[in-house]
């Protein structure tokens, strides 16, 4: 497996989840809202059996379940772009990312946590809602997340892992600048806290997202 790694370069920037929580509207939005204007153009110009007619109309229940869930994400974590990082303990990261998995019908799968909580410095109300979605909208086959909390030189490593890479793939920081999405908001909102954020790329998409959290000094 090839690693490129692609790093932002250019004038230094002020990271902002407030505005990558517009970038995740605009991203999640764009498919399901473009799904559900097909939709009703073709109910309007084609003449459709009543089964066929309930297909449709079951495909733009889905696409507008699609929006509601984005916008109920975004109100969610609205409230986490205005204030400050604060002391998260592991488990509590754990307990709320498992949760947030469940809700989305994701398996989550802890192969490395440490055995006694360590205090992460970050927003604990976003991150578990940000990176369950992202999980989730993937589509993964095996619809299980792989996660593991492992020390660095200066914090901690939360990878979230839906499979492994295939081919070459590409390492790019996930900031609003690089990627769009939930990837987005999530290095953003890990910026702000002072760490890191990168996502794993090969030619299927994404399947890996590592946040290099930073710890209180």
């Amino acid at each position: 497996m090839n690693t490129v790694e692609i790093k932002k370069n250019g004038s230094p920037k002020q990271f902002n989840p407030a505005y990558a929580l517009v970038e995740v509207m605009m991203h999640e939005l764009a498919n399901p809202v473009q799904a559900a204007r097909t939709t009703l153009h073709l109910l309007r110009s084609e003449p459709l059996s009543a089964t066929d007619a309930m297909s449709r109309v079951q495909g733009l229940e889905t696409a507008l379940e699609r929006v509601a869930i984005v916008i109920r994400n975004v109100q969610a974590v609205k409230d986490s772009s205005l204030i400050p990082p604060a002391s998260v303990s592991s488990d509590r990261l754990l307990t709320e990312i498992v949760a947030e998995c469940t809700a989305v019908n994701l398996k989550a799968n802890v192969s490395a946590w440490p055995e006694q909580p360590v205090i992460l410095k970050l927003h604990g109300a976003a991150i578990p809602i940000l990176v369950s979605h992202w999980a989730a909208g993937a589509r993964a086959e095996q619809q299980i997340l792989n996660l593991s909390l492992i020390p660095i030189h200066d914090g901690w490593t939360l990878s979230a892992r839906l499979r492994d890479g295939e081919g070459a793939v590409i390492s790019k920081e996930s900031t609003a600048i690089a990627v769009a999405g939930y990837p987005a908001a999530i290095g953003e909102f890990m910026y702000c806290a002072g760490g890191s954020a990168f996502v794993k790329e090969d030619n299927i998409g994404t399947f890996e997202i590592a946040l290099n959290i930073a710890t209180w000094t």
